[in-house]
């Protein structure tokens, strides 16, 4: 799957593991890196779905974005790039019509 990033400098950020490691930490680092990881190798987001880091979609607010788990309580956030053109009854995306992504924030969206 295509990785895009919000901006240049969460780009540099995320994409480093040295600049990654000392913005948010041995620990954060290994897990944004494992999670680039997955999605690189992944095909469509559906290859995800499965994948630990508990790939899910998101809600009310942020209807739309999607986010996976990294070291508690903090989660990646990203969204589709293109128009995802399929949803499900409930509303959902499709998950295999989701070739590329763009990384948003890393946030702790639970308070």
């Amino acid at each position: 799957m295509k990785i895009f990033f919000a901006n240049k400098k969460l780009r540099d950020e995320l994409c480093s593991f040295e600049t990654c490691r000392s913005a948010r930490g041995l620990d954060m680092a290994k897990k944004i890196k494992l999670r680039l990881q997955q999605a690189d190798a992944a095909v469509t987001l559906e290859d995800l779905r499965k994948v630990p880091g508990r790939w899910h979609e998101l809600r009310e607010d942020r209807k739309g974005q999607f986010g996976v788990s990294l070291v508690e309580p903090q989660r990646l956030v990203f969204t589709p790039v293109g128009d995802p053109a399929s949803y499900t009854e409930k509303g959902s995306i499709v998950w295999d019509k989701i070739s590329a992504i763009e990384i948003q924030d890393i946030i702790d969206y639970h308070d």
